[in-house]
């Protein structure tokens, strides 16, 4: 039962996050024939490809006479050398999957972190049938320790075999009695890691950043909310985490302010101590919509700041880029839907900082 209970939780649970636009860089870096949605926004690079070995699945019984999946676990192989370069396992116990990827630190991350390991945990966020498999992409939620994990932003799953949960007949014995027993079934598959770049993904021209210079980019994560008032969705208000990178720790947020500032600004990035500041600022150009699915791309001008904002800036621009998710949904003209239905949607982005040139 729990195998395909969490199957369903990775397929609805996680499908309203599907990432529809193609990067272009993403699918020439991808060493596989790899589905679209699969593809982690832009702004994220291949960093390894790396494959199973002695990986099982290991299942026991529960109550109702079905087989649960309790455990995935293997090394990790270097896919052309097929050296050694970490395992991985999956804890279920949350009620949908977390993969947490230990990857060897080279000799100079070793020395750096003192640890000869670091590690990244995933959770799935799109699943996709396969040839009667499920392949996923998967996002980053937590780090530990400098290295090669510690950059690490989504981890897409490729060609997985075997590993399915033996017959339900197994669970019991010849007189019906349930058995207390497990199963391991092995498992192989392929994992394409990727890394958030420190650099901005190339942008539409309208949003290039005129006269300036390239401070530092943060992840957000949130959610937007819109109301319908009887004919189309309007936007409400806007809330995210900024993070130094996807599933690292939290450096701030940003949010729709209720009082503009001076020069009738709403949006705000706030970031904590030390050395927090805090920017307001507006659209400088039109966004630029590259997928029905997320939010576009923009390009904000700076019009007010406070705290500490000598050290690095001061911030002039702000460029909102990799987006995924964030869009009200939409309707087909059949569809009656009562005004002042509030729809919340989850997104997610990097926003881009800048100072001026000279």
């Amino acid at each position: 039962m729990w195998s395909r209970v969490f199957l369903l939780l990775w397929v609805v649970g996680y499908g309203v996050l599907v990432w529809c636009q193609l990067s272009t860089a993403a699918a020439q870096a991808s060493s596989n024939n790899v589905s679209s949605t699969l593809f982690p926004p832009m702004g994220n690079s291949l960093q390894s490809t790396v494959k199973t070995s002695n990986a099982m699945h290991t299942y026991v019984c529960d109550n109702d006479e079905s087989w649960i999946l309790v455990r995935a676990a293997g090394e990790l192989l270097d896919f052309d050398t097929e050296q050694v370069v970490g395992d991985y396992t999956t804890d279920f116990s949350s009620g949908y999957p977390v993969i947490n990827f230990t990857l060897l630190n080279s000799a100079a991350d070793a020395a750096e972190s003192g640890s000869l390991t670091s590690s990244v945990s995933v959770s799935p966020i799109v699943t996709v049938m396969s040839n009667g498999t499920t392949e996923s992409l998967s996002q980053a939620t937590s780090h530990q320790n400098l290295g090669a994990a510690s950059m690490v932003s989504y981890v897409v799953l490729l060609n997985p075999q075997g590993g399915q949960a033996p017959a339900a007949s197994l669970c019991t014995d010849e007189f019906g009695t349930l058995q207390s027993i497990s199963v391991k079934v092995p498992f192989t598959a392929v994992f394409e890691i990727y890394t958030q770049n420190v650099v901005p993904p190339p942008v539409p021209g309208s949003l290039n950043v005129p006269n300036a210079r390239l401070i530092e980019g943060f992840f957000a994560q949130g959610s937007m909310s819109y109301q319908y008032n009887g004919s189309m969705w309007l936007e409400q208000s806007t809330s995210a985490c900024l993070y130094n990178v996807v599933g690292g720790y939290k450096v701030g947020k940003f949010q729709n302010l209720q009082e503009p500032d001076g020069f009738g600004s709403r949006l705000n990035w706030h970031i904590f101590n030390p050395n927090g500041f805090s920017l307001t600022g507006q659209n400088f150009v039109k966004p630029v919509l590259l997928s029905t699915a997320d939010v576009p791309w923009a390009l904000f001008k700076i019009t007010s700041s406070s705290g500490n904002t000598s050290l690095l800036g001061p911030y002039t621009f702000v460029q909102l880029v990799s987006s995924r998710g964030g869009n009200a949904p939409l309707l087909a003209d059949s569809v009656d839907l009562p005004p002042g239905l509030v729809w919340t949607s989850p997104f997610s982005c990097i926003f881009w900082f800048y100072t001026n040139s000279t």
